[in-house]
C-alpha cells in the first residue's frame, strides 16, 4: 500500500508541516487545554445555589470528587476533535498548493513517484498531525483532571477511549479524503482557503454532531444519566463515522486513480 517512495514523500510533507502548519497544530493543541480551564472555572462558580445537591449527586454519579467539573466531564470530549482538526488544516492546504503551482506534474514526470504515493503521503501525513495533536490534548485534559479531582473516573475515560480519540481520527480522515476530490472538481484556489483548505469543515461537523449528546449527560443534573445508554448511543455514532469514511475513501480512492494534477 505505501511504498519505499511514499515514505519519502511522506517525510517530506511532514517537515513541511512542522515550517508551514505548525500554528494549526500549536491551535490544536492549546485550545483544549484553554477550553478545559475555563470550563472548571464557570463550574466552580455554577456549583452552588439551590441545585447544587442535585448537582453533587450527579458529579459523584461520575466519579468527580470536585464538582467544577462536571463541565468538563459533559462538554469536552466533544469539543476536542474539533481541535483535533483544526490541527491538520494545513495537510489538504499543502496539497492544494502542490497541485495548483504544478509540482505534482513535475515530480510524476522527473520522478519515480506515482500518483498513489502523492495520495497516500497527504493521508499519512493528516493522520499522524491528528494522533500527536489529539495524543497531547488528551494527556493535558487527563492532567489537569488528576490534579483537580485526585483522580480520573473511569466513566470520563471511558468517554475519551470510546469516542474522543477515534472520531477524532475518523473525521481527519473524512476531511481529508474529500479534500482530494473538492480540489480536483473546482476552480484554482490554493491553501486554507481553496476547497481542499476548506473540506476540514467537513470534518468538524461530524465531529461537532454529538456535542447535542451530551444533552443526555446535562438531564444529569435534574435525574440520573444512563451512561450505557449513553456509550452505547457515542459508540454507534463512532461506527456510523467510520462507514460513512469508508464510503467517501472508496469514491475519492476512485477519483483519485484517473488524477494526473494536469492544471
Amino acid at each position: 500500500m505505501v511504498s519505499e517512495v511514499s515514505n519519502i514523500l511522506l517525510g517530506i510533507y511532514l517537515r513541511r508541516y512542522t515550517r508551514e502548519g505548525r500554528a494549526f497544530f500549536i491551535l490544536g493543541i492549546i485550545f483544549p487545554l484553554f477550553l478545559l480551564l475555563v470550563f472548571a472555572i464557570v463550574g466552580q462558580r455554577s456549583s452552588g445555589g439551590s441545585g447544587a445537591a442535585a448537582l453533587k449527586a450527579f458529579t459523584e454519579s461520575m466519579g468527580l470528587r470536585n464538582v467544577s467539573l462536571y463541565l468538563v466531564a459533559i462538554i469536552l470530549p466533544f469539543i476536542a476533535p474539533v481541535f483535533t482538526v483544526v490541527g491538520t488544516m494545513m495537510a489538504p492546504a499543502l496539497y492544494s498548493e502542490d497541485r495548483e503551482n504544478g509540482f505534482f506534474e513535475f515530480i510524476l514526470s522527473s520522478t519515480r513517484f506515482r500518483t498513489n504515493d502523492i495520495f497516500w503521503a497527504i493521508i499519512f501525513t493528516a493522520v499522524i498531525i491528528a494522533a500527536v495533536t489529539i495524543a497531547i490534548a488528551i494527556g493535558e485534559i487527563l492532567a489537569v483532571v488528576l490534579i483537580l479531582n485526585g483522580s480520573v473516573p473511569p466513566l470520563f475515560l471511558r468517554e475519551l477511549l470510546i469516542y474522543t480519540i477515534p472520531i477524532s481520527i475518523i473525521a481527519v480522515l473524512i476531511g481529508t479524503s474529500i479534500a482530494f476530490v473538492s480540489q480536483v472538481m473546482t476552480r484554482k484556489m490554493t491553501l486554507v482557503n481553496s476547497p481542499a483548505g476548506l473540506a476540514p469543515v467537513f470534518g468538524v461537523v461530524v465531529a461537532v454532531i454529538p456535542l447535542f449528546f451530551s444533552i443526555f449527560s446535562a438531564r444529569g443534573v435534574l435525574g440520573p444519566v444512563d451512561f450505557n445508554q449513553l456509550y452505547q448511543v457515542l459508540a454507534a455514532y463512532v461506527a456510523g463515522a467510520f462507514v460513512l469514511f469508508l464510503i467517501v475513501f472508496y469514491f475519492t480512492t476512485v477519483r483519485m486513480v484517473r488524477e494526473r494534477f494536469l492544471s
